[in-house]
């Protein structure tokens, strides 16, 4: 007889969210992906370049720290402009003898008169030992690619281990990208409704496949119904009911699951190709882009000249004077029969010689500057003369309307000369003499006289002016400031420290006169100390690190500066302040000892006894007019400074306790340091005396 089967209608089931394996693919997938086009970006940057006569390097050393790091790639070019060079990083044959044949990566810093170039790694204190001739130049940086070199470092290092795990992470990947597939529809309890729907024929029910010899019921899934296969069984009235063998327990089935997926439509296709590309892109891409980086001249100021170049290891005067934004920054290092005078303050201020240098005549250019230690230091040296036409550097800009009320000026020099004349100024007239008889003016100027000492004046009506005291010139290099503001009125410091100052905040109008322009090395003075000619005074001698702001610095600005170039004595200059030696040298003392009674450590200095008063005394020698702290720890005991200084601090608390205070050194900048008991009955105590 027929079996009557009834077939339910088929229906498409409800899409399933995705599960924690199928997210963990996906995003595997993705990182996967991302890494591996990471790696073949940079490959990309590294090699494509050299189409195109770039050549890549492989930093093998940390003299470039911190902006290139072993195992980065420098792409260079060919340059053979030495002034391009200037500044940058440049690739080239290590000259010394006893490198031969070794390639280095260093900044070029400055170039000598013969055409060599004086190169330094960044790290280095110090400039490289021998100059590089032009011929030995490979190329100029232009492009970083960040740790790309690695590998070969450690291969060359044996740094087995490292190339082990990169090796390794490169397989990881490739296994995220494989493993990486569309979620399998979970139809897992449909093919259990199958199986029971399609046993209609009345008898056990058939297995799904073939019983183990030994009867046990376990189910030996066969290689064919792992993969999907189907069978049909067709019952007694000859409909034919569908049956999937449903894979089992084998440990296998994962690599079944692909046939069982669900075939997406064209949106649902594009969508996940664009969601992938998207994330992928995206985060290969936050990796590159931080690798790659034509940074070589970042730490140079670009300017006309391509000069400035952070030079020297620590700190550096043209990057501090940078920082303050000035107007206008002549450094006055240009090179001989340059008649430009090279703006780098970035506003395109630039100078003109005048006259022209011609030879060593009448500016000797290149001659060594004021910036003791820093690379490069070059100056000019001016003839002077009184007369319309001496040495002198005007501005070839535009003139300044209105003039600046709020302003300050730094200029560097170094004479013998008893004839004074002006270092810098403001004048009405770009060029030539700015004669006041007829309707020239001139103000905002630093000056010389014949004594050597250095005057600020300005003009509103009459000369209103500050000085020094004679001296300055010696024969050695000085630095003058002049600041006008609300702050300080006028303000006239030289080497750092604060000359003479005055509540005094107006200077010339010059707006009828259409404004005016800096210069540097001369200018009119009639009128102005014992100068009575209508002619410009025209400074002799050497001329350096040229500057103009429209801020008025502050006196830790001007400080900053000059420690650039003569740096404080290190903190704490005492010697054996904290009396861990054992003993009280270099100190002098009156009924003093050792104590290990200390606050800190295992000594300090015990002073007096019953009956007794005791002092230990030291003399040191700081930087003069420099406000420096003293700071101790006492115990019944006063610690202060006498001599070229004064101040103090004690406590007679029974328990140890820290004081400290604040004092000026002056003009000779040595002093006395003293630490005393504070009573006739107790023993004092000192320790961990500090001056910062």
């Amino acid at each position: 007889m027929a079996t009557q089967v009834a077939l339910e209608p088929t229906t498409t089931p409800a899409p399933k969210r995705r599960d924690f394996g199928s997210s963990a693919r996906l995003w595997g997938g993705f990182f996967g992906r991302a890494w591996l086009w990471f790696v073949a970006g940079c490959l990309v940057v590294t090699f494509v370049p050299m189409l195109f006569g770039w050549r890549p390097y492989v930093i093998e050393s940390g003299s470039m720290t911190p902006r290139i790091k072993v195992g980065d790639v420098i792409l260079s070019s060919p340059e053979h402009d030495a002034k391009k060079l200037l500044g940058h990083v440049t690739v080239f044959k290590d000259p010394d003898a006893y490198r031969a044949g070794t390639v280095k990566s260093h900044r070029v810093i400055s170039i000598n008169p013969d055409g060599t170039l004086v190169t330094k790694g960044d790290a280095n204190p110090t400039a490289d030992p021998t100059p590089v001739p032009m011929g030995n130049v490979k190329g100029i940086g232009r492009l970083l690619v960040r740790w790309i070199g690695l590998p070969l470092i450690w291969v060359q290092r044996g740094a087995w281990l490292k190339l082990a795990l990169l090796v390794l992470t490169f397989w990881v990947a490739a296994v995220l990208v494989v493993r990486d597939h569309d979620e399998p529809i979970d139809d897992e309890a449909d093919d259990e409704s199958d199986d029971d729907a399609a046993d209609t024929d009345g008898d056990d029910g058939g297995d799904d496949g073939e019983l183990d010899d030994e009867g046990d019921g376990r189910v030996v899934d066969d290689l064919n119904d792992e993969v999907g296969h189907v069978t049909d069984e067709t019952p007694d009235d000859g409909v034919a009911v569908p049956a999937r063998w449903k894979p089992r327990g084998s440990g296998l089935s994962w690599l079944g699951r692909s046939r069982h997926r669900r075939e997406l439509t064209k949106p649902e296709l594009a969508k996940m190709i664009g969601a992938r590309t998207a994330v992928v892109t995206v985060t290969a891409g936050a990796l590159l882009l931080p690798t790659t980086t034509a940074a070589f001249s970042a730490t140079t100021a670009s300017t006309g000249s391509v000069w400035a170049t952070a030079a020297s290891f620590g700190p550096n005067y043209t990057s501090d004077t940078k920082a303050l934004n000035p107007y206008l920054y002549w450094k006055l290092d240009d090179a001989t029969g340059q008649n430009v005078a090279i703006d780098y303050s970035g506003n395109s201020r630039n100078g003109q010689y005048s006259p022209t240098p011609s030879g060593t005549t009448p500016w000797k250019m290149q001659q060594t500057g004021g910036l003791t230690g820093q690379s490069p230091n070059l100056a000019v040296n001016a003839t002077g003369g009184q007369s319309a036409n001496p040495t002198c550097v005007t501005t070839n800009a535009a003139a300044e309307n209105p003039a600046p009320n709020t302003y300050s000026e730094i200029i560097w020099f170094n004479t013998t000369s008893t004839q004074g004349g002006k270092l810098i100024g403001f004048e009405s007239s770009q060029t030539g003499v700015s004669n006041s008889n007829n309707g020239g003016q001139y103000d905002r100027h630093i000056y010389m006289d014949g004594t050597g000492a250095l005057w600020f004046g300005v003009w509103t009506g009459a000369t209103t002016t500050v000085n020094s005291g004679p001296g300055y010139n010696d024969g050695k290099w000085h630095m003058a400031v002049a600041t006008m503001g609300a702050t300080g009125g006028m303000r006239l410091y030289a080497d750092d420290a604060l000359v003479a100052s005055r509540a005094y905040v107006n200077s010339q109008d010059y707006t009828a006169l259409g404004g005016g322009w800096w210069r540097v090395g001369c200018g009119n003075l009639s009128g102005w100390g014992s100068y009575t000619t209508q002619t410009n005074y025209g400074f002799n001698g050497s001329l350096d690190e040229a500057t103009v702001y429209t801020t008025e610095l502050a006196a830790t600005d001007v400080d900053k500066l000059w420690t650039d170039i003569n740096p404080a004595p290190a903190t704490s200059p005492l010697q054996n302040g904290d009396f861990e030696t054992g003993s009280l040298s270099p100190w002098t003392c009156t009924n003093g000892s050792i104590s290990a009674n200390s606050h800190n450590g295992n000594y300090a200095a015990a002073l007096g006894a019953f009956l007794q008063t005791g002092e230990c005394d030291q003399t040191v020698t700081l930087l003069p007019n420099h406000t420096y702290t003293l700071t101790a720890w006492v115990l019944r005991a006063t610690v202060g400074v006498s001599g070229g200084a004064t101040g103090s601090a004690s406590s007679t608390n029974r328990n140890w306790r820290q004081v400290s205070f604040s004092f000026t050194t002056d003009a000779t900048g040595t002093f006395t340091v003293y630490a005393q008991s504070n009573s006739t009955f107790n023993t004092g105590y000192v320790d961990d005396i500090t001056i910062n």
